[in-house]
């Protein structure tokens, strides 16, 4: 009888995830670090089966939408920029001159 897979623990998806990354970003060819990357998902399935690469994805899925929302919480404006690039018309775009108080 073959060995189940058995399902990845939340550090084996971490380990995998950063290794995968660290793949892509350790080489400045960018087409074989995704080489690299692929090469430790297939690893990540042989050992994880379907559900343990899909909960890799997931994971990683979470990271890059946390990661992007980070990113643009810094590059909000701040409420004094915001209300200074406001119009004398109190909208985004200037009042044009003579036509709005």
């Amino acid at each position: 009888m073959e060995d189940e897979p058995q399902s990845p623990s939340e550090r084996e998806i971490r380990a995998s995830m950063y290794e995968a990354v660290r793949a892509i970003l350790a080489d400045s060819d960018k087409d074989q670090g995704r080489q690299t990357a692929r090469a430790v998902i297939d690893r990540f399935a042989a050992e994880h089966a379907e559900a343990g690469v899909m909960r890799l994805l997931e994971v990683m899925f979470a990271e890059n939408i946390t990661l992007y929302a980070r990113i643009a919480a810094h590059q909000q404006p701040s409420a004094d920029s915001t209300a200074q690039d406001r119009g004398a018309n109190g909208d985004a775009r200037p009042a044009p001159d003579g036509d709005e108080p």
